[in-house]
């Protein structure tokens, strides 16, 4: 369902729909996402990414490209721990503009190289 490569699982019983999204490959923020505030991204793999926007383009055999790749930003990339995970602290600007702006993440995983999840960040006031 995320595009990811890994098992999801979409389930309708009497009426009522359950997404399971499957994270072996995570990306994920940790805390509140405020303007002004540092914002720590939790991944597993040898490199993320970030864009303003999101796409669907599918990558054989990577996966599917979920950033738009004419925002993207490659934010971080080598050094991470023997279970090929690390924590990127970023400091977001204290410009009351972003204030409900959205960010967009994904990783490459690996090997073999794979597409994670996206993950979406939208920023709150101070």
């Amino acid at each position: 369902m995320d595009g990811d490569r890994d098992l999801d699982a979409f389930v309708r019983n009497f009426g009522q729909s359950r997404l399971a999204i499957n994270l072996a490959f995570p990306v994920a923020w940790r805390g509140t996402p405020r303007v002004g505030k540092p914002l720590t991204v939790d991944i597993r793999g040898p490199a993320l990414g970030v864009s303003l926007a999101n796409a669907s383009l599918p990558i054989p055999p990577l996966g599917t490209l979920r950033l738009d790749p004419a925002t993207l930003l490659v934010v971080a990339g080598g050094s991470f721990d023997p279970q090929g995970r690390a924590s990127l602290p970023l400091l977001v600007p204290p410009n009351p503009a972003l204030v409900g702006g959205s960010f967009f993440w994904q990783a490459v995983v690996g090997p073999p190289p794979l597409l994670t999840n996206l993950e979406v960040t939208t920023l709150t006031d101070l």
